[in-house]
């Protein structure tokens, strides 16, 4: 695909028929479902009326966006789609964005084969929006997102329910509840994205079920130099997190660099199958 479809007409003339493999955004709900789009880098191909033309162009030019291709949705070119077999009805399947590339390393490298339902309970910290949660029950762990902000909360469920799968939301501010995680089952997998508290750090050790994975990555010492996060208490140091957590056995630790020139840390470890000392 040369570039991402996004269909700007109303949900309901779009679930009445659309292009296939195009994804649903009204133009009035682009500012409330940016996390649904896929990375800036990505070159667009908007589907809009003729008189949604213009605005659309402007308002995904405005958000940093290339526009590959306007379609217009016009019954000549419609009709034209449908008997190439183009068009398909119903409510979005597709999926544009993507998750921390960390987690996909875990998903293609390091995930069991098989689930078993007794060991993949999923708990996604200062989960936001909620993709990295929502592409992880796609995988068939069933997981809890937190988040201190139940506006977030409520863009993962809507995502989870846009892509089929059951998300847990907990409305939680883990910083200043101490005893907000251990009040949770044991998890057979943690996964943390663009997110540091250090006191919190000894605690999902702790969470974690013997050969439960934690799956990390946030921004590193050197994002000064591009942009936020600047404030040192939320950025890494080269090693850190493989120092914090030497108890569990390191799978994964690589300096990523975001498509803005951001250093960040993807680090996956496990915890052994025998007690840590």
């Amino acid at each position: 695909m040369d570039s991402a479809l996004i269909d700007v007409r109303s949900n309901q003339e779009f679930e009445q028929g659309h292009l296939r493999g195009s994804i649903s955004v009204e133009l009035g709900e682009l500012p409330l479902r940016m996390h649904e789009l896929p990375p800036r880098s990505f070159p667009v191909t908007l589907i809009c009326t003729p008189d949604q033309s213009q605005r659309a162009t402007d308002v995904f030019s405005a958000k940093g966006y290339e526009i590959a291709q306007l379609q217009l949705w016009q019954a000549e070119t419609a009709a034209q789609w449908h008997n190439q077999g183009l068009i398909e009805s119903g409510p979005q399947a597709a999926r544009l964005w993507e998750p921390a590339p960390v987690i996909r390393t875990f998903v293609e490298r390091f995930m069991p084969t098989t689930l078993e339902s007794t060991s993949n309970l999923g708990l996604d910290l200062a989960c936001g929006c909620g993709r990295e949660a929502v592409f992880l029950a796609m995988h068939g762990w069933q997981m809890t997102g937190i988040d201190y902000q139940q506006t977030a909360l409520d863009k993962a469920q809507r995502l989870a329910k846009q892509h089929t799968v059951n998300l847990n939301t907990l409305s939680l501010d883990v910083e200043a509840d101490d005893a907000a995680l251990s009040n949770l089952p044991g998890m057979d997998l943690i996964c943390v994205q663009r997110y540091l508290h250090r006191p919190l750090l000894p605690k999902l050790q702790q969470q974690l079920n013997p050969g439960g994975y934690l799956i990390y990555q946030t921004f590193m010492q050197g994002c000064e130099a591009f942009g936020r996060p600047r404030n040192p208490n939320f950025l890494l140091a080269p090693g850190e997190l493989k120092e914090t957590f030497d108890a569990l056995d390191v799978l994964y630790d690589e300096v990523i660099t975001l498509d803005d020139g951001r250093p960040t840390n993807g680090f996956i470890a496990r915890k052994p199958l025998s007690p840590i000392a």
